[in-house]
Order: C-alpha cells, then sequence, then structure tokens
C-alpha cells in the first residue's frame, strides 16, 4: 500500500512537469491541466486509503502534494546525490515544524543536500529540529515559537492564565500554585520548560540575582514580560536555526529574510503607536507626540549616530592633542564559535561548513559574545593591577555567518602600548592556543599613524554600519568589506542582527559620563552666579560649571573630556545625580509591587546637585481633540517660521468666528504642513526637556 501511494507522487510529479512546460499549444495545454487533476485525484484517494488501513500515526510520514515544503523537498533533484524517499519524507516532517520558517528551511536543507550530501544534511536538520524544539519528555513542542507576533503574544497569555489560575488544572495541565513560593518557581520554571523547550537552570543564578523570587513570579504572571521573553527566545532559536542550516552567505550576510521582515512590520507597527501617544504634563496639557520625543532623544538612529560620532571624534582630537599612542586591535573567537570556515583551492575561496563548530556542540552568537567578554575582563583586570587605565571605544561587528568579533581603539601613555598589546595577545591566546590560524587570526593590532590620521576614520565605519541608520552621507555606491552586498543593506541586516542577539554594541571605558554630558546639554541658557540653582557654587565654580556647559551645548566632546577629569583619572567634576521616584505614598512601585529603580535627576557637581527634571509626564493615547490642537499647533508655527498667504486668505474668508472656520483650518493644516511635522520643534520642547 505504501508503494502505491509513492507511485501516485511519481505520476503527480511527473504531471505537473509536463504541466509546466512552456512550450505547449492551448489544446496541449488543456490535456495536461486534465491530466494532472487526475493525478492530484488518483493521489488523494491513496493517501486517504492508507491513513484509514494504517492509522494517522503511520501517515505523518506520508508527502503532502500542497505542501509548499513538500513540493520543495520532494521535487528537488541534486546532481550525483542519492536522496531517497525516506530521507525526503523524514525532511519534509521536519522542516514543516517550523510553522513560518519552514520554506526557509526546506530552501536550505535542499542547498545542503546539494554540497554536503543528504546523510549530513539530515544530520544538520534534525540538529536544527533538536535545538528549537526538544522538551524534557523528548519529543518536539505542542506549539510553535516561529510563528506571528500576534500568536506569540496568544501563547503568552496562555502561559500566564496556566500559572496563575488553579481553575485550568486538569490531567495535562497540572497544578501549579503552591503555598511555597520556592515550590511555586520551581513549577513554573519546569512548565516553561515544558511548554517552550527554553531550560532556565544555566541562567538561574542570573535571573535570581536580578530578581527576587517574589518578583521573578510576579513577572511569570505578567503577560507583557512573557511575551517579551518568547520574543527573545524566538530569535535567538530563529537565528541558531539559521547557522544550523547554512542560510547565511556572502549574499545573504549576519541575518536571514525571515527576520528582516518580522522586525520591518513590527517597526511600522512601533511607528503607528509612537504617532498615536502623546506626553502630557501634570496639568493634562499636550506636551508633544511620543513620536516627536523619540526623535528628539538618542534612541533616533540619525541622533545617535550623530552622538556616537561626537564622541569618538573627541576621543581621538583629545588623545591626539595630549600626545597619546594609539592602538587598533581585532579580537575574534576561536574556531569553535564559527559556524562555517573559508578553503582555498587555487585563486579561488570557498565557504563551507564549520565540523569544529559542529563537533563543539553548536556554540551560540551569545557563547562567543561572553567568551569575548571574559577575555577582555581578564585583560582589564590585569590593567588595573598595573595601574593602567586606557580610554577606548569596543564596538562590535558579526562575520557573515553571525559569528561576533570585537574592535578596540585605545590609546595610552608613550610606551605603555606594547606592554597592554602583550596582555591582550596572552588572554586572546590562552584558549586553543595551537589551532591553525590561531596566532594569525585571534587577534589584529596595528598602531596609530598620526600622519594618515587620529584613528576617528578607522572606528567612523564600524559606528555608521552598526547604527542601523541607512543612507548616511558618504555611503552611497560603498560595498561591504565583509559580504557580497551594498553597504547600506548592510547596515540594514547588521541592525537586525543586534536587534536579535541582544548584544551591546558601543562601549566607551575611561571616558567622562555620557549621561552628564546629555544632562548638561538640556540648559538652553548661560549660568550665571546669580541664579538660583547657581547660589550654592562659588563664582569661580560657577565659572568652571558654564565653561562644561558651553562645551557641551557645542557637541565639542573633546573639550567636555578635557574640562571634566581627562583621561587616566577616575575623579570627574560633574557626574549625573539619581533620585528614586517618589509617589504620594511614598516610594514608587512598578508595575511587579518593587521599588522603581533610581531614574536620573539631573546632575551632581562639587558634591551638589542641579536638577534637570522638576515633574513628571504621562504618556496616554491622545484624543481626536488632541489631534486637532497638535495640528493647530503645527500649523501656527509653520505660518510664524515662513508665512503662509494661502492660510491668510483663508482666515480673511471664513473669520474666526465663523462655524465653518474649524473644518476649513483643519483641511487646509492637511493640505499645507501635514500630520508629521514636529510638534516638538513646534512648540520649542525637546525630550531632553522632560
Amino acid at each position: 500500500m505504501y508503494d502505491t501511494v509513492i507511485s501516485a507522487l511519481d505520476i503527480c510529479n511527473d504531471a505537473s512537469s509536463l504541466f509546466n512546460n512552456e512550450v505547449m499549444t492551448q489544446p496541449e495545454k488543456e490535456k495536461a491541466d486534465k491530466y494532472l487533476r487526475a493525478a492530484v485525484s488518483n493521489f488523494q484517494f491513496k493517501s486517504a486509503a492508507y491513513r484509514r488501513e494504517n492509522g494517522d500515526d503511520a501517515a505523518r510520514e506520508l508527502p503532502r502534494l500542497f505542501s509548499t515544503v513538500d513540493r520543495i523537498i520532494y521535487t528537488f533533484e541534486p546532481e550525483c546525490k542519492k536522496f531517497t524517499f525516506q530521507e525526503r519524507a523524514r525532511a519534509a516532517l521536519l522542516a514543516s515544524s517550523f510553522g513560518t520558517f519552514s520554506v526557509p528551511v526546506a530552501n536550505a536543507f535542499c542547498r545542503l543536500v546539494k554540497f554536503s550530501g543528504s546523510r549530513r544534511a539530515l544530520e544538520r536538520l534534525e540538529q536544527a529540529f533538536s535545538y528549537a524544539f526538544q522538551t524534557p519528555d523528548g519529543y518536539g513542542a505542542g506549539f510553535n515559537l516561529f510563528c506571528t507576533d500576534d500568536q506569540l503574544k496568544e501563547l503568552a497569555a496562555d502561559f500566564v492564565r496556566d500559572v496563575t489560575t488553579i481553575s485550568v488544572a486538569g490531567l495535562d495541565k497540572p497544578l501549579l500554585i503552591s503555598d511555597d513560593e520556592e515550590e511555586y518557581l520551581a513549577n513554573v520554571l519546569h512548565w516553561f520548560h515544558c511548554q517552550f523547550g527554553f531550560d532556565f537552570l544555566p541562567v538561574l543564578k542570573q535571573y535570581l540575582g536580578r530578581y527576587d523570587i517574589p518578583g521573578f513570579l510576579a513577572r511569570f504572571g505578567n503577560e507583557t514580560y512573557v511575551r517579551r521573553l518568547l520574543n527573545a527566545i524566538r530569535s535567538q532559536r530563529v537565528q541558531e536555526t539559521s547557522r544550523i542550516m547554512g542560510m547565511l552567505s556572502d549574499n545573504k550576510p549576519y541575518t536571514t529574510d525571515w527576520l528582516m521582515g518580522l522586525y520591518s512590520q513590527r517597526d511600522r507597527k512601533t511607528q503607528m503607536f509612537l504617532e498615536a501617544m502623546g506626553i502630557f504634563d501634570i496639568n493634562g496639557e499636550l506636551i508633544c507626540t511620543l513620536d516627536d520625543a523619540h526623535k528628539s532623544s538618542v534612541s533616533h538612529k540619525p541622533n545617535r549616530i550623530a552622538e556616537l560620532l561626537v564622541r569618538a571624534k573627541g576621543l581621538c582630537a583629545a588623545a591626539q592633542e595630549l600626545g597619546c599612542e594609539g592602538w587598533f586591535i581585532v579580537l575574534t573567537t576561536p574556531s569553535r564559535f564559527h559556524s562555517v570556515t573559508t578553503v582555498k583551492q587555487g585563486k579561488k575561496a570557498f565557504t563551507v561548513p564549520n565540523y569544529k563548530w559542529e563537533s563543539g556542540g553548536f556554540e551560540s552568537i551569545k557563547a562567543g559574545h561572553q567568551w569575548l567578554n571574559a577575555v577582555f575582563e581578564r585583560v582589564r583586570k590585569r590593567l588595573d593591577k598595573m595601574n593602567l587605565t586606557p580610554p577606548g571605544l569596543r564596538t562590535v561587528e558579526p562575520h557573515k555567518d553571525g559569528t561576533v568579533h570585537w574592535n578596540f581603539l585605545f590609546y595610552c601613555y608613550p610606551g605603555e602600548g606594547k606592554e597592554i598589546i602583550k596582555i591582550f595577545r596572552e588572554e586572546a591566546l590562552k584558549d586553543s592556543p595551537d589551532e591553525v590560524g590561531a596566532k594569525k587570526r585571534r587577534i589584529k593590532i596595528k598602531k596609530v599613524d598620526y600622519r594618515k590620521g587620529n584613528g576617528f576614520s578607522y572606528v567612523m565605519k564600524y559606528i555608521v554600519k552598526m547604527s542601523g541608520c541607512r543612507n548616511v552621507k558618504g555611503t552611497a555606491g560603498l560595498n561591504d568589506r565583509l559580504s557580497n552586498i551594498d553597504f547600506n543593506d548592510a547596515v540594514s541586516r547588521v541592525s537586525v542582527w543586534a536587534r536579535s542577539s541582544g548584544i551591546r554594541l558601543y562601549q566607551f571605558f575611561g571616558l567622562p559620563s555620557v549621561t552628564a554630558y546629555r544632562q548638561l546639554r538640556t540648559f538652553r541658557t548661560e549660568f550665571h552666579p546669580g541664579d538660583v540653582m547657581m547660589r550654592q557654587f562659588t563664582p569661580a565654580e560657577v565659572e568652571q560649571l558654564e565653561s562644561i556647559r558651553l562645551a557641551c551645548d557645542a557637541g565639542d566632546f573633546k573639550t567636555y573630556i578635557m574640562l571634566n577629569g581627562g583621561f587616566f583619572n577616575s575623579d570627574r567634576f560633574v557626574r549625573p545625580h539619581y533620585f528614586q521616584p517618589q509617589s504620594v505614598n511614598g516610594t514608587k512601585l512598578n508595575c511587579y509591587g518593587e521599588e522603581c529603580n533610581p531614574v536620573v535627576y539631573g546632575i551632581s557637581f562639587s558634591g551638589k546637585v542641579i536638577l534637570t527634571k522638576y515633574f513628571s509626564c504621562e504618556v496616554r493615547k491622545m484624543t481626536k481633540s488632541d489631534t486637532e490642537y497638535l495640528n493647530m499647533a503645527r500649523l501656527l508655527n509653520r505660518i510664524s517660521e515662513y508665512g503662509n498667504p494661502d492660510f491668510t486668505e483663508c482666515m480673511n474668508e471664513c473669520g474666526s468666528d465663523d462655524e465653518g472656520f474649524s473644518s476649513v483650518v483643519f483641511m487646509q493644516m492637511k493640505q499645507t504642513c501635514g500630520t508629521r511635522a514636529s510638534a516638538a520643534r513646534a512648540a520649542d520642547s525637546s525630550a531632553l526637556d522632560l
């Protein structure tokens, strides 16, 4: 009976090939269509008969004719490679388990069959399935994390209901709630493992160090927290599955198209949310939209890249002015962290799967990042013992297969560089120093040549690439140095890689606080000894603080560094001031019933505090009247700045007391200024002032 089903499938494939033949007359096309319909009906009849005779469990191994995954795998014919039906059936079953990610997995599997053979390709697919779905009982989970955001939200809601409600307990859902908090937490973590295949045991100490047991339990009772946790798990699984299946290449580096589409859709939803929400003061007056506040902050990509470049340029200029040595270091991981390797045949280079990575247990992207972080921690400890505190910058960049490597730029006194480099080299080569290419590739070192520049041009390209901001001036027409794609396409893919992996991309060290720098930039007027805030300082201190403020206001990070302690110094004149938020009932609590963490409320100078926040704001959805008020404010600001004769004519025709005035005005507003002008600029306010 099984052979008859396979025979029917072969007939379907032959009929499909005949139907897709482009060189046919219309009568031949109609005849091929009838033949294909008959073949499909025959296959469906044979499959149904097999299911009745052998049961549903046995029928699961049968191909599904109208599945895209099945069509990809069953119709794929590799050259000179044996690819049996049993292997196809197993591959189709596993690939179909990946939900909306199943088609990319099926295509990747076929590529592996072509280059590595069906046996090794199937081993990779089994590993990907085991990584993504395996649960404590040894079976794949009964749900799918490779789903849409809306489906993920439903999964989070179901899990919260399971762990917080007694009524859902049954044969398939045990009672999880317990009076003993430790037992309750153990039940919740075990149920999370059973449902989602994620084991908290390796990271439990880290979580309990961040939250206590009641706080951890409260978070598992919050749908938003569980959804964000599931989203992080899903992103990691998609990224690692793509590496296991060899989906990342020179033409599609860093991350998958599936994640690109997911984050693109999410960005659109986020933009709609930002435009619909408003920021209101304590009197309920609209200050600006949340979108305008976002665009005025360093969370906005153009602002972020501008600030990073200003900080990097200030670092390099200050180091050159002080006569410091500059060094570039590229630090990468051992071979076992890389999913692919490059082999050369003559003048050609080929990317092939790295079997050291496979034999090493398929180390994740985060594992590689943690390895690099551990190396840097050991370096810093050794430098601290020698009283060496070099200022510098660390950036993160992925290889085309997603494996992370770090780029350093640091400065030191003349003569200290060789000792620092020696420490870096020793720590980098402690792990597997004898592997092939370790001494050549593990760490690369280059000294800054001030005749060619001060180092800023070196780090600038990494900052721009990792910023997530496309079409930066000067990048048009550039190619990505680590792949075969356009530089701006690489920026988009790297941005998604960073968001899905959750890795911190930039770290400045040995410099004054950037938070204090941002707080000082919120002051728009000059400091005078007679000001209320300045009466606590001497005239000399006011003058010193004003000089620092002027440097910050001008974006002169080099002068800010010099005036706020300089290099090789932990004593800073200006520091951020943190304060724990208060409510009418005492210390303000978060949504989990815990005391809120201290937040920045100003700066500390000479041991005294200068506040930059005096009141709190509320974020809520704007009503129709709020939107109309906002549009009017934008229009009036536009008129005051540029003039608008059409609007003036409209006012003369309608008059301010006319009933039709409001509707005509708003129609005119839509025609002249749109709804996306900056309300923050219109009201002369900024998110940094809030």
